[in-house]
């Protein structure tokens, strides 16, 4: 079929120049305009049972749970014997999480501070911290409530994702960039301070890729006593 607009047909020009504007906008919104993957619910708690070699009859936190979903999971997993620990200091998202275990009578939930899980002390196995270490304000009075709360022996998985300025190499960046995001260096450093001690880095894990790079990690320490 014959096009409507000739080559120098004026409307296509206009038409042309129409287009500028939204593509410059396109250009602009650079982060919104690009596509992302990432993993499924399902593939990622898979990797985090087997992180946190979750089994029934543990007690787990779930710390910045968010609306709960990944507490859901952790509650299934350990079963009716064991317990899950869920903490926000968002009062809202305490409705949110409340709704999503309703049923479930082995969830307890929490309202944390920034500076304290409000967890009683050595009162788990295992605790997930997903995407919320680089939220902490007061991350040093935070992991010495966390590590307060494990067991001795017990592990804390960190699951988090690359600060952009980090991988384009500027290790000046600070917790308070637009960026967010933290360095796996400076987080395990952060951690063994703490009196965390290095169980591994898991190299496979399933992340979001995002301007062609994965972004998302899993470190699993550990309480050593």
């Amino acid at each position: 079929m014959t096009s409507a607009f000739t080559p120098s047909d004026p409307a296509r020009e206009g038409h042309k120049r129409g287009l500028a504007p939204l593509t410059a906008l396109l250009l602009l919104a650079g982060v919104a305009a690009w596509p992302q993957q990432g993993p499924s619910f399902d593939e990622e708690t898979a990797h985090i049972a087997q992180a946190l070699a979750l089994e029934s009859g543990l007690t787990v936190a779930d710390v910045g749970a968010g609306k709960g979903r990944y507490t859901v999971f952790l509650a299934d997993a350990v079963g009716p014997t064991g317990s899950v620990y869920a903490t926000e200091v968002d009062e809202g998202l305490l409705t949110d999480i409340r709704s999503a275990v309703a049923g479930r009578t082995n969830v307890i939930v929490i309202l944390g501070k920034q500076a304290s899980t409000e967890l009683p002390e050595q009162c788990c196995d295992r605790i997930l911290l997903r995407r919320v270490f680089h939220h902490f304000k007061e991350r040093q009075s935070m992991l010495e409530s966390l590590r307060a709360s494990l067991k001795p022996g017990g592990m804390i998985a960190v699951v988090d994702f690359l600060r952009k300025s980090s991988e384009l190499g500027r290790p000046d960046a600070t917790p308070d960039d637009h960026e967010h995001g933290v360095r796996i260096d400076q987080l395990t450093e952060q951690m063994e301070n703490a009196g965390f001690e290095l169980v591994r880095q898991i190299e496979d894990w399933p992340s979001r890729v995002r301007h062609g790079r994965e972004t998302d990690f899993c470190v699993v320490f550990r309480r050593p006593n």
